[in-house]
């Protein structure tokens, strides 16, 4: 169980030819705030992932970012 609000995480994973990168960082706050920052070709499932984080976390503001980086593109 989590306990602070205050906290930062990153990943990333390279999978046929594309890299992707995660990072979540979260910080004190008395309500929920979600900034959602996902590639342009992935910006309709920015409320989905804004209703997983609000499902798991009651309070605090939360930035998650994903960036992918497509090697075979260039």
């Amino acid at each position: 169980m989590i306990v602070s609000m205050t906290g930062y995480g990153a990943a990333e994973q390279v999978e046929n030819g594309a890299t992707y990168a995660l990072e979540v960082r979260s910080f004190n706050n008395r309500y929920f705030k979600a900034t959602v920052k996902l590639p342009e070709r992935l910006q309709f499932l920015e409320v989905e992932v804004e209703k997983l984080l609000r499902a798991r976390i009651s309070r605090g503001s939360v930035t998650y970012a994903l960036r992918i980086k497509d090697r075979s593109e260039s």
